[in-house]
């Protein structure tokens, strides 16, 4: 631990919130969730910290939430992650349980090594994993990107 302080602005990084509910019923491709996504300019080399977070659940039991973090046109470290559980289990062969859950918080951090100095979008985007009938909701949201030297 020392006392060295850093400079203002030493550390890039920008952030956005979103508190307006967003969903979504693809389960072929992946669609950009509405208001997770920022642009940062590097000047020099960087590794980029990716943090996201919101409240989701899906109206499928059997369905998850699937999110990647996108630098520019490539997916960050470490590919895309199940953010929501399915929550179907079997009750025995005459009696299949199945329930969803409401709203819950969920996050996940990404990363991307390398990112040459420049101007990049980072966005999250999301998918369902299952071809059912249901819908992802995202409720408040928050993404936070920082850049520290690679």
């Amino acid at each position: 631990v020392t006392n060295l302080k850093l400079a203002p602005n030493a550390i890039p990084y920008v952030s956005t919130y979103s508190v307006y509910i967003d969903s979504t019923d693809s389960t072929t491709s992946w669609v950009d969730m509405s208001g997770m996504s920022v642009t940062i300019t590097l000047d020099r080399t960087s590794f980029i910290l990716i943090m996201f977070s919101t409240d989701a659940y899906t109206t499928d039991p059997a369905t998850s939430i699937l999110v990647q973090a996108v630098v520019d046109t490539t997916i960050a470290s470490p590919g895309f992650i199940t953010l929501t559980p399915t929550v179907s289990e079997s009750g025995g062969p005459l009696i299949p349980h199945r329930h969803t859950l409401g709203y819950a918080a969920y996050s996940f951090n990404f990363y991307k090594t390398a990112v040459n100095a420049g101007t990049h979008t980072i966005k999250i985007q999301w998918k369902l994993s299952y071809g059912g009938t249901g819908y992802g909701y995202a409720g408040y949201r928050t993404l936070i990107v920082l850049a520290l030297p690679a």
